[in-house]
């Protein structure tokens, strides 16, 4: 997936709006509501963000950034990452687009810079 300007899945899963930069993930939902607390009890019910191809460093950090008022339930607790993968846990939140400007939350990460001399060889 190339990231740009404009979402990169939009509506992804009928669910929410999901856009990627370069060190944030965007999560909007901008009609009609959603809650992942209703749904099924399972380990995980969320989305994972996977570097498959290893082409950035390692993350080494993971937050949220900043979340509107039509987000509830969503904590740090619902955040986990690896060297290679993001993890967000959405079991116990609920997204009201409702209230003004609709719920949106972004996150945070940080990975391993590449070493320069990678770049010098063209690696």
């Amino acid at each position: 997936m190339v990231v740009g300007p404009g979402i990169e899945l939009p509506n992804y899963s009928g669910l929410l709006d999901i856009d990627l930069l370069a060190n944030t993930i965007t999560l909007t939902k901008a009609s009609s509501n959603v809650s992942f607390s209703g749904l099924p009890t399972f380990p995980f019910n969320g989305f994972r963000f996977f570097d498959i191809f290893a082409t950035i460093g390692a993350f080494t950090s993971f937050s949220i950034q900043s979340q509107t008022a039509g987000v509830s339930g969503l904590t740090v607790a619902a955040l986990s990452f690896t060297g290679n993968e993001l993890s967000i846990d959405l079991a116990s939140t609920t997204w009201n687009s409702a209230i003004s400007g609709g719920a949106s939350a972004t996150f945070a990460f940080n990975a391993v810079p590449e070493p320069g001399t990678l770049a010098i060889f063209g690696l």
